[in-house]
């Protein structure tokens, strides 16, 4: 087995270092186009108006979407951030709502619920969570 230079072991720890920096700058631009997804379904959402919002509606089967697939976004652990990333408030809504998006049926789905967790709550939390993300 060979010996390692100085500046062989140097330049190995340099791209490691650089590794694992392209790959949170990948990540984080994943990220941001998740959440760009997100929003584009919260226009879709709000566009409309609330009396455009009901079960069975297009715009029903988006909001649900754009709850779970926020929900996905905060659980997989990617924001470097050492306090919570929602309310409790936030928090509780977006799993009350992602629930029963995916479980509960459209009978349980209380739309108003659903209607400002999508259209007040979502654009807030993806704000934050786009300035917790390293700059482009």
């Amino acid at each position: 087995m060979g010996m390692v230079s100085h500046n062989e072991a140097r330049d190995s720890s340099q791209r490691s270092r650089h590794s694992r920096t392209f790959r949170s700058l990948q990540r984080s631009d994943a990220i941001r186009h998740e959440l760009a997804k997100i929003m584009k379904r919260v226009g879709a959402v709000a566009g409309p108006g609330r009396h455009s919002f009901a079960d069975g509606l297009e715009t029903h089967d988006i909001a649900s979407m754009a709850v779970i697939r926020l929900a996905s976004v905060i659980e997989r652990g990617d924001f470097p951030s050492s306090k919570p990333l929602l309310t409790v408030e936030e928090a509780a809504e977006i799993a009350a709502a992602r629930e029963i998006a995916m479980h509960g049926g459209a009978d349980a789905m209380d739309d108003d619920l659903l209607w400002i967790v999508v259209t007040q709550r979502i654009p807030a939390i993806v704000c934050r969570l786009r300035g917790l993300l390293p700059a482009p």
